[in-house]
């Protein structure tokens, strides 16, 4: 009788086998022969489960994603106000916790400036737009509970982008240790002129 196999759970097993490999070596250094042998599986096995390494990268960073999302969803429902839960969905640009989670989207990043690949953007864009409207759902939470004015509504993509930049810019100069700090007067700021005075 033939062995059924979980070609899913395959494919999630073999690229937690090399989640360390990608933090250690990075996506530059790793070839397919190590990514093998890492796994324990064969050339042969591993282009039955993944296109390329840059789909082994995909496969990682959605596992490590999916366990981010499920502790940040925790932390963002133990928030009060709208102000808190935007900054702890933020967080991930700046905690230590996240900080593997980082290493690895960074060298997906890189990938993503530098290969014009279609399965690449659309990866990009169907995480955007998860996080952007996460966001969306925040603010409107703020409006609906009185604490955010109607127009704070217009700023979900602007703000997105700018937190995004800032992560950008601040771990180009080396200087992500003044992130935290950065982030948080930015939006103390905004939500200053957003807010409503009661």
């Amino acid at each position: 009788m033939a062995i059924i196999v979980d070609k899913e759970k395959k494919r999630a097993d073999i690229a937690c086998s090399c989640k360390e490999l990608l933090l250690k070596s990075g996506f530059n250094s790793i070839t397919i022969s190590k990514i093998t042998k890492t796994a324990g599986i064969s050339k042969g096995s591993f282009y039955d489960y993944f296109e390329n390494k840059e789909d082994l990268v995909f496969e990682i960073l959605s596992h490590l994603m999916q366990d981010y999302n499920k502790k940040l969803k925790e932390r963002i429902d133990n928030q009060n106000c709208t102000i808190n839960k935007i900054k702890e969905l933020k967080s991930f640009f700046y905690k230590d916790e996240y900080k593997e989670l980082r290493s690895i989207y960074k060298q997906f990043a890189a990938i993503s400036l530098i290969e014009r690949d279609e399965h690449i953007a659309k990866f990009q864009r169907k995480n955007h737009q998860f996080y952007k409207d996460w966001l969306d759902t925040l603010i409107q939470e703020g409006i609906s509970k009185g604490e955010l004015k109607q127009e704070a509504s217009l700023i979900t993509e602007g703000l997105f982008a700018a937190i995004k930049g800032f992560y950008i810019s601040f771990t180009v100069m080396n200087k992500e240790s003044d992130l935290e700090k950065e982030i948080g007067i930015y939006l103390d700021n905004l939500f200053k002129l957003l807010k409503v005075n009661k």
